[in-house]
């Protein structure tokens, strides 16, 4: 019996004495594989071929994007003066071991990205008094990934891409007919609701659709920011001197689902006659490809 319980007691100050000696071995491990001076990261930006964000428009001064990757979560990044550097209230990010680390971004950093509904207000492109931004930049949610570490030098360049879907209006003027006669536009049967998963760059429109009535005084042609969707056409309704134009503006099939896709712009002439509304070929965006098409609606 005693014998017995000295075994038992010995196996187990063995099995102990093993595990010690293992985990000091994975503590030496990691001990030999951090750095001695971690290596703060660099942060670059671009956007498909072009270095630019909402509206065609360079990167401004106080842009701030997201970053995610390791230990690190949504660390807002800012940029200034042709360069990204981190918050002031936020902690760098350092590359602690050899390894490189993949990570993801999104902008704008901080905005609203869930039960979003899209108005003409946040169609605006009129900069905010208070923060200097366009209220449309802040809903042309961006998403990229970029992989960075010590042999990089510290480097990260993340290569970001539109995740909403933008739809252009060119309002051209047919005989006996003034641009300067044209007050409004109403879009309908397109979901103006949605949200922006920053984790994945989904960005995702409901199944409910609403108008969108957008001031058009004084304007020959209007861009908008829109959630993708599978839809199949939309209605378009003008109103030029007191008088209600009428088109559909039918969607093409880009990739594999017919409607406003993640990436694309869809760009419409709309020429307004005195008895007619015509919507004809329009050439493509450098947002993706989106299609081209031919409709004409009367009064």
């Amino acid at each position: 019996m005693n014998m017995n319980k000295t075994f038992f007691i010995t196996g187990a100050f063995l099995a102990l004495g093993c595990g010690l000696m293992l985990t000091a071995c994975d503590n030496e491990d990691m001990a030999d594989n951090l750095l001695q001076e971690p290596v703060e990261a660099r942060v670059s930006a671009s956007i498909g071929s072009m270095a630019t964000r909402a509206a065609d428009t360079q990167w401004a001064d106080g842009d701030a994007i997201g970053i995610t990757g390791g230990i690190y979560t949504d660390t807002r990044y800012v940029y200034s003066n042709g360069s990204w550097t981190v918050d002031d209230a936020a902690e760098p990010i350092f590359f602690q071991t050899p390894d490189k680390v993949n990570f993801t971004a999104y902008y704008p950093q901080g905005a609203e990205t869930a039960d979003i509904t899209i108005t003409a207000g946040q169609q605006s492109t009129v900069p905010d008094e208070q923060t200097g931004f366009t209220p449309q930049s802040q809903i042309d949610f961006l998403y990229g990934t970029g992989t960075g570490g010590v042999s990089t030098g510290g480097k990260v360049d993340f290569s970001f891409s539109h995740r909403m879907s933008r739809l252009v209006l060119n309002f051209i003027a047919g005989s006996d007919v003034d641009l300067a006669d044209l007050s409004e536009y109403t879009l309908s049967d397109l979901s103006m609701t949605g949200s922006f998963d920053t984790a994945t760059g989904d960005a995702k429109a409901t199944d409910t659709a609403s108008d969108l009535t957008m001031d058009a005084t004084g304007i020959t042609s209007s861009s908008l920011i829109l959630f993708p969707q599978a839809v199949t056409e939309a209605t378009l309704k003008v109103v030029l001197g007191g008088q209600n134009y009428t088109a559909t503006l039918t969607f093409p099939k880009a990739n594999a689902v017919q409607g406003l896709e993640s990436g694309y712009s869809y760009t419409y002439n709309v020429t307004i006659k005195k008895d007619v509304l015509i919507v004809s070929k329009a050439d493509i965006n450098k947002w993706g490809e989106g299609g081209v098409f031919d409709i004409d609606a009367e009064q």
